[in-house]
């Protein structure tokens, strides 16, 4: 077993270094996203006690989402697609910093954080995919799609126990 895992390792220290680097944002993007979504909900409902403030930030994610989507095409004629990636990124700790700095938990500062976290999302996914396939070839990009699956699939039993955790503090 262990030597499977040596032969993986030398494989994957093999591909190129926009590979490895891509290969490990999107693995910690994928640890790090969910446990702000689910810290910064619990947050809301934690300091406010009420369900429908929870439902106006997940209604304004997902109509960031979209918005962003438009957006992105237009910027791309005016930054990298890595630029904007990269924004998608930092722009999920922008969200949790103006859910944090909110003095009261009013309905139009957690939409608008809301918003900055569908942005984050859009921006993630809009420039990612294309990312893979400008930096992948036919030789290793099912071993690209592997990898994010497996850690896909890996990280929802740590986002289980983190939910746990949360739920029990």
């Amino acid at each position: 077993m262990l030597n499977k895992l040596k032969s993986e390792i030398t494989h994957f220290k093999n591909q190129s270094y926009n590979f490895r680097i891509l290969t490990l944002t999107n693995l910690i993007y994928s640890v790090v996203l969910p446990v702000i979504d689910i810290f910064v909900a619990a947050y809301v409902m934690r300091s406010s006690n009420d369900p429908t403030k929870v439902v106006i930030y997940q209604l304004t994610i997902y109509t960031g989402i979209p918005i962003t989507f438009f957006l992105n095409g237009y910027l791309l004629s005016k930054f990298s697609i890595k630029t904007l990636y990269s924004l998608g990124m930092m722009l999920s700790g922008v969200s949790m910093m103006v859910m944090m700095s909110l003095t009261t938990l009013d309905n139009t500062g957690i939409g608008i954080a809301g918003l900055i976290m569908g942005m984050s999302f859009g921006f993630y996914w809009a420039n990612r995919d294309f990312l893979a396939l400008a930096i992948t070839n036919d030789d290793n990009r099912n071993y690209y799609y592997g990898l994010e699956t497996f850690f896909l699939y890996h990280n929802c039993g740590g986002n289980s126990g983190f939910n746990w955790l949360v739920y029990r503090v």
